[in-house]
């Protein structure tokens, strides 16, 4: 099995589609952003478009860092 990134195709539509998810559940926005990315990341880890699921989302949240700009 591959490692790293596989495809970027597609990743666009998942951040979407994490975002539009994770507001309409009420998570907050930096809860929002990590869990967009999470989906973009998971969609670029495989050749064919789309995610694997929640779980494979949520397995990539904990490695999703965020630092704040000053």
């Amino acid at each position: 099995e591959r490692k790293g990134l596989v495809s970027l195709f597609g990743a666009d539509d998942a951040l979407i589609a994490g975002l539009v998810v994770a507001r309409e559940e009420g998570m907050g926005v930096e809860e929002t952003v990590r869990f967009s990315t999470a989906c973009a990341w998971e969609d670029a880890l495989h050749f064919e478009k789309g995610i694997r699921g929640r779980k494979a989302v949520e397995e990539l949240l904990e490695k999703v860092q965020i630092k704040k700009l000053e």
